[in-house]
């Protein structure tokens, strides 16, 4: 019974990859090659850095890999410049969704995890707050 048990479990824990490690490395690269083509560059990154981890001498994971990190960088720095443009604007939202973009790109990003941690406070105007009572106009209120 414990035999059994023992092979049973054991199966299960163990994640087994059928093949040598160049033909693991294959289909790893043909995985990031389809992220590539989708346009998930992190992810493509990622299946490369797989197959480098399963067969580190391969010179296509390495030279895939360099692409799509230089592409990574190009389009991080993109969407850095557009958080900017559009705090600019005082669109702070919008900017703020960019700069979360360009994390997912590039997480070392300094400028963008800076922008995202700063705590500056926006300067809004005073208001107040008024309910319209029966009678009143727009130029009585105005006054």
């Amino acid at each position: 019974m414990i035999l059994v048990a023992t092979v049973l479990f054991g199966c299960a824990v163990v994640d087994y990859l059928p093949g040598s490690p160049s033909s693991v490395a294959k289909g790893y690269i043909s995985q990031g090659r389809a992220s590539e083509k989708a346009g998930n560059w992190v992810e493509a990154a990622r299946y490369y850095r797989l197959a480098l981890t399963v067969e580190p001498q391969n010179k296509q994971a390495t030279e895939s890999l360099k692409r799509v990190e230089a592409k990574r960088l190009k389009l991080a720095e993109a969407h850095y410049r557009k958080g900017l443009a559009y705090l600019r604007q005082g669109k702070y939202s919008d900017g703020q969704r960019q700069f979360l973009t360009t994390l997912r790109y590039w997480p070392q990003h300094k400028g963008a995890r800076e922008k995202l941690r700063s705590r500056t406070q926006i300067k809004t105007k005073r208001y107040i707050l008024h309910t319209v009572q029966k009678g009143e106009t727009i130029s009585i209120i105005s006054k």
